[in-house]
């Protein structure tokens, strides 16, 4: 399946040429809100920060099961990224890749 070219920037986008964060906030949220809520609990991004201030995440308060609302815990963590970032997984030795193909 060919991607958009118009897309191509974004799609091969590299650690270099975005701001990374220095530190991220997690919170741990249950889909318990409504009556008919599908119990859901896991952990949603709290917040990104990088050097320049707050970063563009996705924190939106959904449940990612059913989309009902979610509640936010009094349980929330902050991380700082390590000094060694390499993956766990390792493109050609643990999964196969394609070439990026566009249209």
């Amino acid at each position: 399946m060919p991607f958009p070219l118009k897309f191509k920037e974004l799609l091969e986008t590299q650690s270099g040429d975005v701001e990374e964060p220095t530190v991220a906030w997690i919170t741990y949220a249950v889909c318990a809100v409504e009556r008919d809520a599908c119990a859901w609990a896991g952990w949603i991004l709290e917040a990104a920060k990088g050097a320049s201030g707050n970063l563009p995440a996705y924190t939106e308060q959904v449940c990612p099961n059913c989309a009902k609302p979610l509640f936010r815990t009094a349980v929330s963590r902050r991380f700082e990224p390590s000094v060694d970032q390499s993956p766990e997984l390792v493109p050609g030795r643990d999964y196969d890749t394609v070439p990026m193909d566009y249209e």
